[in-house]
């Protein structure tokens, strides 16, 4: 082995988990726009270093920095967005990299179209078949990324079940696990039925396996660090995966007893099922977990002022501001008409108060947005952390919705959190 070779793919995943972490965390004053720029930087560089550069790493095996630490430093960034933002900024990156890459695709054959006239001016003796794009290589590339996302956040949940404490195992077998299934099926559809099949098989399993485990322990240290605890609740694994991609093949009647049709949240009857269930986990993990229930001011009196076309919009922007902003893992819930519950399971009452400070800033915005006809409409919001002496979820409940009263009281769009 060539330790010296893999000693500097470790410094690039380190550099590049760095990167990816400090954009993620800088993305409530910068957006996300900054990251999907990189990543589709590193679209870029990754197809033209797996045609152009390799590196040996012993015997007669050689991979290319662009399919190892890239693409690993790729998948890691949208775990990283599917496992602290959400599953819908994570559908925005994924479809960004595609778009990208199929972009990259066509533009590269347009550029290779001036060497082949025969008459350009090449300073650098750029070889022309660095833009002889291989269709079916790019094609099955494409592809097997699309397929890469959905596997790693299914993997991710289907681990959260069975080892739900072991952050830094869970990252680890995530992006192995992920990698190796990409590289068999990328090097059998690209190279299947050639003499290239096998070594290029092996070598990639060892480079990205080798990337997968430093990209997994940064991200399990990145999540300890962040005092994180991720685990699946409420659905099965990877029909909640399945459905939260828009991949989910069930019957409506199903749907409809999981999600609220208006707003994409999860259903108040789903909610109630799973309450006491979650109550009794974060008491016995002693996790901070808490409940946040948004009240809308007056939801009833723009109804009737605006009328059910306009007000009916209001759900539905609200759920999508609510999905933005809290952790894929969080339950985000429509629990009535005018009354919406995050159960948070970890951060406990200030970050109960610092998201519902965030969507109620966000939600003016997004309002704003999506139709100026749209009224200005508050919440006021109470917050109830889950401590030893709660009994129920119910009692939960029961807190929050006095302390929303209370909220009322003292003038509506008001934030809660105590009852003194």
């Amino acid at each position: 082995m060539d330790w010296i070779q893999f000693g500097f793919l470790t410094v690039e995943c380190l550099v590049g988990a760095a990167f990816v972490l400090a954009l993620v965390r800088l993305r409530e004053p910068l957006g996300l726009g900054p990251l999907f720029v990189v990543l589709g930087s590193w679209q870029f560089l990754q197809t033209l270093l797996a045609i152009s550069f390799y590196v040996p790493i012993g015997g007669d095996f050689s991979v290319s920095p662009g399919s190892t630490s890239l693409f690993a430093g790729n998948l890691f960034a949208v775990l990283a967005v599917y496992v602290r933002v959400g599953v819908v900024q994570t559908r925005r990156l994924v479809f960004g990299l595609i778009v990208a890459n199929l972009i990259l695709t066509v533009w590269t054959l347009l550029l290779g179209w001036h060497l082949a006239a025969g008459e350009t001016v090449n300073l650098l003796g750029v070889p022309m078949s660095i833009f002889a794009v291989n269709a079916r290589t790019m094609l099955v590339g494409t592809l097997v990324t699309a397929l890469d996302v959905v596997i790693v956040s299914m993997v991710w949940e289907v681990l959260g079940r069975l080892v739900p404490d072991w952050l830094t195992l869970r990252a680890v077998l995530s992006l192995v696990l992920v990698l190796a299934t990409d590289t068999f099926l990328f090097a059998t559809g690209a190279f299947g039925g050639t003499d290239l099949w096998l070594p290029i098989l092996v070598s990639g399993l060892l480079g990205k396996s080798w990337c997968a485990l430093v990209y997994g322990l940064v991200f399990g240290a990145w999540l300890h660090a962040a005092g994180a605890h991720y685990a699946q609740v409420g659905r099965g694994p990877i029909r909640g995966v399945l459905a939260d991609w828009g991949l989910d093949a069930v019957d409506d009647d199903a749907v409809k007893k999981i999600r609220d049709a208006e707003s994409g949240l999860y259903s108040a009857s789903f909610f109630l099922d799973v309450l006491d269930m979650e109550v009794t986990k974060a008491l016995r993990a002693e996790r901070d977990a808490v409940l946040v229930l948004l009240d809308l001011d007056q939801f009833r009196a723009y109804t009737r002022l605006y009328g059910p076309e306009i007000a009916g919009r209001i759900p539905r922007v609200l759920g999508l501001t609510l999905l933005d902003e809290a952790s894929s893992q969080d339950l985000m819930v429509r629990y009535a008409d005018d009354q919406y519950v995050l159960f948070l399971h970890h951060g406990g009452t200030a970050r109960g108060h610092a998201v519902a400070t965030a969507v109620r800033r966000r939600l003016r915005a997004a309002l704003a947005n999506a139709d100026p006809a749209l009224p200005d409409v508050t919440f006021t919001a109470g917050v109830a952390e889950v401590e030893p002496e709660c009994t129920s979820g119910r009692a939960l409940t029961f807190t929050a919705e006095s302390r929303v009263h209370r909220g009322k009281l003292a003038g509506r769009n008001q934030i809660v959190v105590s009852d003194r």
